[in-house]
């Protein structure tokens, strides 16, 4: 069991919700845990803010943004280094229940199989309905469908300690031995999509997934990209996705779930619209508009730069479209 384990918070420009996640932190009740915050090259005085009021906690500061995947592997380095059992990533725009810790730990008693570990992570503004569900693998349709998305947490439904297809990024628990076995998060993501890669690689070294209810997050839910329907959003989830499938899915399961990426923008501007002529106007006015729609732009930019190699951050075009 874990006796010394370290909470890993990636900031980049936003030190408010990053401040108000290390108030939560300091209200575990666990004996041995420190608090790293990594600053990805914040460039609005986040990590002078962070440094100013939460002198109990040990700031790294990157140069620029290294993206969620690597800012988070620069904290797990540091924990592993400084003699962390395990680590915990935590979205910087998230509170935590004082028992998380101790209810991580306690899964690993009952599952040593575990490899990854993630929480029940409900919205901060809906603090009884919850946000991300248990990711499960649907096989017919060669999909992820997530059991419970967005509903009121007032059943007995999810009580249970559960094996799932991945562990969320935005609350992941690891020990220092999974780390080991499996290594550090794939850079080429950036951001969306790395952690499913990481409990897939994870998965091939016989370690599962395992959602854990009584370790318990609330999510402002992207705060720091600016929401689920930002391009950013659509471009990393549409390059990314198909990078995971490329990785790590073979045969019909690659084939169909690649082929439902590139047809989630196309169904956008309306080929499943009734009646093929309406369907084809429509289809050609979106095509005429692709360039001056900041989310089909996203997702065609995704699709280009998968099939072109080019992975990491996004590029400038993107980061300007709103």
């Amino acid at each position: 069991m874990p006796s010394h384990i370290s909470i890993i918070v990636v900031n980049w420009n936003n030190a408010s919700d990053t401040l108000a996640c290390i108030d939560s932190l300091r209200d575990i009740q666990y004996p041995a845990f420190d608090i790293i915050v990594v600053d990805n090259g914040s460039h609005d005085g986040s990590a002078e803010k962070i440094q100013a009021a939460a002198d109990d906690i040990t700031l790294i500061r990157n140069e620029r943004n290294l993206g969620f995947a690597v800012g988070n592997n620069v904290g797990i380095q540091h924990a592993l280094q400084k003699g962390a059992d395990a680590v915990l990533l935590l979205n910087n725009d998230t509170t935590v229940d004082p028992e998380i810790l101790n209810a991580f730990v306690s899964a690993l008693d009952t599952h040593p199989d575990a490899g990854f570990l993630t929480a029940k992570i409900y919205y901060f503004d809906d603090p009884n309905r919850i946000w991300m569900g248990l990711p499960r693998w649907n096989n017919s349709i060669c999909s992820f469908e997530h059991d419970g998305l967005d509903a009121l947490d007032d059943t007995n439904a999810f009580e249970c300690i559960e094996e799932v297809s991945y562990a969320c990024g935005c609350a992941l628990f690891a020990t220092a031995e999974t780390l080991a076995s499996v290594g550090l998060m794939e850079p080429k993501f950036f951001c969306y999509f790395e952690e499913v890669d990481w409990c897939y690689r994870a998965a091939r070294r016989g370690l599962k997934s395992y959602f854990v209810p009584e370790a318990k997050v609330w999510h402002k839910v992207s705060a720091t990209s600016g929401g689920k329907q930002a391009p950013i959003v659509r471009y990393f989830r549409t390059r990314n996705r198909l990078l995971f499938a490329q990785r790590n899915l073979v045969g019909r399961e690659r084939t169909t779930f690649m082929r439902n990426v590139r047809r989630e923008g196309l169904r956008d501007m309306g080929w499943r619209e009734t009646g093929l002529l309406a369907s084809l106007k429509r289809a050609y006015w979106n095509v005429v508009s692709l360039r001056t729609d900041p989310q089909r732009s996203a997702w065609t930019c995704g699709i280009r730069d998968f099939y072109r190699g080019r992975f990491g951050d996004a590029p400038d075009s993107i980061k300007r479209l709103h």
